[in-house]
């Protein structure tokens, strides 16, 4: 058995409470007393240590309310799949839920975490490494009502904003790019040396990807547990899992397009209706393309890439179910068909990107919207072009254009637009 220890104490951040009054007119008396009036103070934080131990196939957590601060409820809040060994202090509410009832006398709880799928998302569990999500803890003030979600912070180890446990031997590597997006990549049982080559993918990636800005966390946390199949998943706070064996030469540049793929869905614009296909297909093209455009693949790979084989007579605005995949392989041939014709039609001012960034911009997420915006683009008409190969099960050419993420003779009015708010 191989056990692994992390004690932490955590502090939750100070709930700042607002007050005000209501009227019609108030005295001059009223005012002066209004303003010598103090501020109402903030209330104490509630402290939790936290003991975490890797076990064989479990994750042993150990949580003791160490001051209750100010306020008057607190609560835990578990997933189905963990199991509760011991209680001291708290009560049981329901199957997720647990009350501290003597927040005077430190109340404790312990459980484990199982290896497998849960409602908070993914426990991953191997050989002396284990990835997971810490136990969501409410804090409530009768006098005045708060919801505050308490995270483990574990230098590094266990994020901040994003509540993941890290757990074992890994290798940790940061990198920040120009937009204000900053990497962590957590690599299981491996040496540091194995995540440089991510690096300047996910920087210069973060950089080249203009058509949406907002950033919903300043850090992005790349987990690579030692897995062996390829696959990769989003999870919530702006965090990316990529499974399976990567060694970066060309033949292996796969790995890399996952690793973009489920970072780009961290960025991805919205789909709706007969659009919803685009939230996979938006990721899975753009993830070649960058990858074209930093040289990580060539042009001859790159055209093969985005001109997949389709062997099924589907319409991208029912590819669901068995016929899911077609999002990925169906929905990056048409975008990179209609991203061709875009750049051919403005003699390549103009791209896919500001589509994209302007869909983001107007909120608009159907299939009406989205044609009318190529369409304001462009300066030609995409509508038949657009119905055709979206709602029939017809399959478009890609033409042989230049396909550089950033069009060309346009800079100064792409610097202006990539910022639109």
């Amino acid at each position: 058995m191989s056990v692994i220890s992390r004690r932490r104490l955590l502090q939750a951040g100070a709930i700042t409470l607002a007050g005000g009054s209501a009227g019609c007119a108030s005295t001059g008396g009223n005012q002066a007393e209004a303003t010598e009036k103090t501020p109402t103070p903030a209330p104490k934080p509630v402290q939790v240590a936290y003991d975490i131990q890797l076990e064989q196939r479990h994750i042993l957590i150990t949580l003791r309310i160490l001051e209750r601060g100010d306020y008057d409820q607190l609560t835990i809040e578990l997933s189905p799949d963990h199991q509760v060994t011991t209680l001291e202090g708290f009560e049981k509410r329901n199957a997720q839920l647990y009350q501290a009832t003597q927040l005077e006398d430190s109340p404790s709880i312990q459980y484990q975490i199982f290896s497998g799928r849960n409602e908070r998302g993914t426990v991953w569990i191997g050989d002396d490494w284990a990835v997971t999500f810490p136990v969501v803890i409410r804090a409530m003030s009768l006098s005045a009502p708060a919801d505050v979600q308490f995270t483990v912070q574990d230098s590094g180890k266990v994020t901040g904003g994003n509540p993941i446990v890290i757990l074992g031997n890994y290798a940790l590597n940061t990198v920040s790019a120009q937009t204000g997006e900053s990497f962590k990549i957590f690599a299981v049982g491996r040496p540091k040396s194995y995540t440089k080559p991510m690096m300047p993918v996910l920087r210069r990636s973060s950089e080249l990807l203009w058509w949406n800005n907002y950033v919903t966390s300043a850090i992005r946390y790349v987990i690579i547990p030692s897995e062996e199949r390829r696959g990769g998943s989003p999870y919530g706070g702006g965090n990316i899992t990529v499974w399976g064996t990567a060694d970066y030469s060309s033949s292996d540049w796969r790995f890399l397009q996952v690793l973009i793929h489920e970072y780009l869905h961290l960025r991805e614009p919205p789909g709706s209706g007969d659009m919803d296909w685009i939230n996979e297909a938006v990721p899975d093209y753009y993830a070649g393309l960058l990858l074209h455009e930093q040289g990580e693949i060539s042009g001859q790979t790159f055209r093969g890439y985005i001109t997949p084989r389709i062997t099924e007579n589907i319409a991208l605005s029912e590819a669901g179910g068995e016929y899911y995949q077609y999002r990925y392989t169906k929905g990056r041939r048409v975008l990179a068909a209609l991203d061709a014709e875009i750049r051919r039609q403005t003699d390549g001012s103009n791209t896919l990107q500001q589509v994209f960034n302007r869909v983001i911009v107007s909120g608009r997420s159907d299939l009406r919207s989205f044609k009318q915006i190529v369409d304001e683009l462009s300066g030609h008409s995409f509508d038949s072009w657009i119905d055709k190969f979206v709602t029939t099960t017809a399959t478009p050419g890609v033409p042989e254009v230049n396909m550089s993420m950033l069009p060309s003779g346009s800079q100064s009015d792409l610097a202006t637009e990539r910022f639109v708010q």
